[in-house]
């Protein structure tokens, strides 16, 4: 295989924090267990040997690691996790690291093993103290001042970090307001994660609603696209890939492509699940200590997991040859029965991100003609 990517639960669903929204707690309360506990060493070395037995002889690997929060696996686990890729790894496969954190524990020896391996870091920030404190908690106490705390760290320590924040309904009531929160700290990658309801139900006082999804990006793209035409970018996720669509290249989030494809996530046992959002019993596709990744991929619960219906209001869509239907478990933040709020926003950004699009690629053959 030529690019692989997988997401590794390094202390499955374990968290020193009781965030309210948190989307892997209510998926570990929906399965028969519900933390599997530290990743030992053999099944560690058990994926790697499974992950460059199938790669390719110069392949793109990544290893993204998740929670939880992944930092709880102690340092010498990375460090060990480090070495033994590169023991394993040919000389012309490229790994990269990526890990996303609540920053509560980072200190200088973390961010020094950050930088050394070029690990990408994903900081979860919900905005201004207020509002991150709101859903963000270690027991009573808010954890804002902790991430900003974390946040200088890995700036003193040249660590590439991008901001996650969960765009939760309250949040999404304040896009002037976080917008100019982004520009204030210097934050130049962002990445909005819509916020669920739990499996169960369908919205929640705290899940984002279509209408809300819609008036959040249309009065935020505003924003952004002032500051694009003033040649200053700020990288947003979903303006991002929808540029990379509009150009016929693939976007970097699953799901934006209307399929589901196997995402190779790794639960702390080594067990094998087609999707971050649905590591529960039914998708379970083997384990990395007796399963090659390939078997994995293609087991018969694997495909059962990739059918998927796409919505009503999808047929008449002018955007569906673009969106075909987005990511199935993210659609109760886009789509009700009577509106799609992707859609709507799509008819009101689509003009801008094309001319977007066209001065970029008008750049680029000046730059090619110019040499």
């Amino acid at each position: 295989m030529k690019t692989l990517s997988f997401l590794v639960k390094p202390v499955s669903a374990g968290c020193q924090l009781n965030c309210t929204y948190c989307f892997y707690k209510d998926i570990a309360e929906n399965r028969s267990r519900a933390n599997y506990g530290r990743m030992r060493n053999e099944v560690a070395v058990a994926l790697l040997e499974k992950v460059f037995q199938a790669a390719d002889a110069d392949a793109d690997i990544t290893f993204a690691f998740q929670g939880g929060e992944p930092l709880l696996a102690g340092l010498p686990f990375y460090e060990q996790f480090a070495d033994a890729v590169k023991q394993l790894r040919q000389p012309k496969q490229n790994v990269r690291y990526a890990i996303q954190t609540n920053g509560c524990l980072l200190n200088a020896a973390w961010c020094s093993f950050f930088h050394k391996h070029n690990v990408l870091v994903g900081v979860s920030l919900d905005g201004w103290r207020k509002q991150h404190d709101l859903y963000r908690k270690r027991k009573d106490a808010g954890t804002y001042a902790d991430v900003m705390r974390a946040i200088q760290l890995l700036r003193r320590h040249h660590v590439d970090f991008n901001i996650l924040s969960v765009l939760s309904r309250q949040l999404a009531r304040e896009p002037k307001k976080l917008f100019a929160f982004y520009k204030e700290h210097g934050f130049s990658h962002v990445q909005l994660i819509p916020c669920l309801a739990p499996l169960q139900e369908k919205q929640s006082a705290y899940s984002l609603t279509p209408e809300l999804f819609y008036q959040f990006y249309r009065s935020y793209f505003d924003l952004w696209i002032q500051d694009v035409e003033n040649k200053q970018y700020q990288s947003v996720a979903l303006f991002d890939n929808l540029l990379l669509l509009l150009q016929g290249k693939t976007p970097g989030t699953c799901g934006m492509l209307g399929e589901c494809q196997f995402q190779y996530v790794v639960e702390s046992d080594g067990s094998l699940y087609p999707c971050d959002f649905y590591v529960l019993d039914e998708y379970h596709c083997g384990n990395v200590l007796d399963t090659d990744l390939l078997s994995a991929r293609d087991c018969s619960r694997a495909k059962a997991f990739a059918y998927r219906e796409e919505p009503q209001l999808c047929a008449a869509c002018p955007f569906q040859p673009m969106c075909h239907g987005n990511c199935k478990r993210l659609r109760s933040v886009f789509m009700n029965e009577t509106q799609c709020g992707y859609q709507r926003f799509l008819l009101y950004a689509y003009p801008k991100l094309k001319e977007v699009v066209e001065i970029g690629a008008g750049r680029k053959k000046r730059r090619e003609v110019t040499g």
